[in-house]
C-alpha cells in the first residue's frame, strides 16, 4: 500500500513537488499531496496536514521559523513533531 507523501515549504515547494510527480519509481511508492506555499496557506489547510502527517510516509520539509506568520503551526519542528 502507497503511503502519503507531503512537500511543505515556500515557491521551491512547487517544483520539488512536480519533480517527484514526474518519477514513476517515487510513485511506486507514495501518493504525493500538493500543499499550498507556506506563504499563503490558511489555518484551516494547516490543521488538516497536521491531522494527516501522523499517518503520512513522507515529509520533504523548507526550514521554516516557528514563529513564522504568528505561529500558525508551519515551523519545521512543529512539522517535524507532527
Amino acid at each position: 500500500m502507497k503511503k502519503q507523501a507531503y512537500v511543505v515549504g515556500n515557491c521551491q515547494a512547487c517544483p520539488i513537488f512536480n519533480i517527484l510527480r514526474m518519477s514513476e519509481d517515487f510513485l511506486r511508492f507514495f501518493n504525493i499531496q500538493r500543499f499550498p506555499p507556506v506563504y499563503v496557506a490558511k489555518r484551516d489547510e494547516v490543521k488538516e496536514l497536521h491531522k494527516n502527517l501522523s499517518s503520512a510516509g513522507l515529509l520533504i520539509a523548507q526550514l521554516v521559523n516557528e514563529d513564522y506568520r504568528n505561529n500558525i503551526g508551519l515551523g519545521t519542528e512543529t512539522l517535524r513533531s507532527r
